[in-house]
């Protein structure tokens, strides 16, 4: 097993121009009040109540050179078996104390014990926000609405938690400048027409392993072509009704380099051979175990990115001899 990593790094879009001796008072004291957030206060020695203290000069701070703003605060705990989380759990109250840094562009709270549901204060008001991890906590309910604020996201991993609802009527649909986003391992209701990220041109990953898979109501829809992704991932999910059929959004799908729809069970459907077909830059296909029956037909044309079709575990026959000549590499 590797190491596992815990961080957590703000940084902080510089405004305005000017000159000081040293750093901001307003952005030492916001530092001030984070501290008691981390249980070993000795690890941080340097950040000191005095006044007039520096704290650019502040261990893990970095400060823009001009403008003396804070730029930067890297937290990383560290032991002699390499960079792992030592056991420092954060506080849900945090989140509603790091709003005071309302220029943050990045943070990461990545497996810090976080449990609960998602406050309505602090965190919100980091509207500059470009990319949240909470991913690997014990969050639960419903996602907040106020996540809906962060409209200058580009990467929200939220994954391994215990959130609750249904995707579409969420906030999330709002966000769409977001290029990244994992949904995976958590108790969310997703609509398999993803028609709520009709709209994010912007994203090109999508995650959303380990939810449960609902229908929606039959209309007619022709999809819109803003949402066109190069990873899609929707293995091991639970499936509302057994008859529920692959995400009709596929279809419309030409960029995509990597998928993974493996471990659900689609009720007997045949190899997608139009997903190979459109897709002429695929690399990766995983579909194993996922009810794929009868013969396995292949796309027309030879498509040398293809490395990897995992299609294991199928009631499929008739693999073509022709296989190799078609997918060479």
């Amino acid at each position: 097993m590797g190491p596992e990593w815990v961080w957590v790094m703000m940084s902080v879009l510089v405004l305005g121009a000017g000159f000081s001796d040293g750093c901001l008072e307003q952005e030492r004291l916001a530092l001030l009040q984070l501290k008691p957030f981390f249980n070993d206060l000795q690890y941080l020695p340097t950040w000191t109540e005095e006044v007039g203290s520096d704290c650019c000069r502040w261990e893990l701070v970095e400060c823009n050179i001009t403008t003396k703003r804070v730029t930067e605060l890297s937290l990383n705990w560290k032991t002699s078996s390499g960079w792992i989380m030592d056991s420092t759990p954060l506080d849900i109250s945090f989140l509603e104390s790091i709003g005071i840094l309302t220029s943050l562009k990045t943070l990461s709270l990545y497996d810090c014990s976080l449990a609960g549901t998602l406050p309505t204060q602090g965190w919100c008001y980091l509207k500059s926000l470009e990319e949240l991890r909470l991913n690997g906590n014990a969050l639960g309910g419903a996602i907040a609405s106020c996540l809906g604020n962060l409209t200058f996201l580009r990467f929200l991993d939220i994954s391994d938690n215990h959130f609750t609802g249904n995707v579409a009527s969420t906030s999330l649909t709002n966000l769409t400048m977001l290029k990244f986003l994992s949904l995976s391992n958590n108790q969310f209701q997703v609509p398999v027409s993803f028609n709520s990220f009709a709209d994010h041109s912007n994203l090109k990953i999508l995650f959303s392993d380990g939810n449960k898979l609902v229908a929606e109501p039959t209309v007619f829809q022709t999809w819109p072509l803003k949402l066109q992704l190069k990873v899609f991932s929707l293995s091991n999910c639970t499936i509302e009704h057994r008859k529920l059929q692959l995400p009709n959004f596929l279809h419309y799908q030409y960029d995509l380099r990597y998928i993974d729809l493996s471990y659900n069970n689609f009720g007997g459907i045949r190899f997608p051979d139009w997903l190979v077909e459109n897709n002429t830059r695929l690399e990766t296909l995983f579909m194993t175990d996922s009810s794929i029956v009868g013969p396995f037909f292949l796309p027309l044309d030879p498509h040398d990115y293809v490395r990897t079709i995992d299609i294991s575990n199928n009631k499929m026959h008739h693999i073509p001899t022709n296989f190799c000549s078609v997918f060479p590499n």
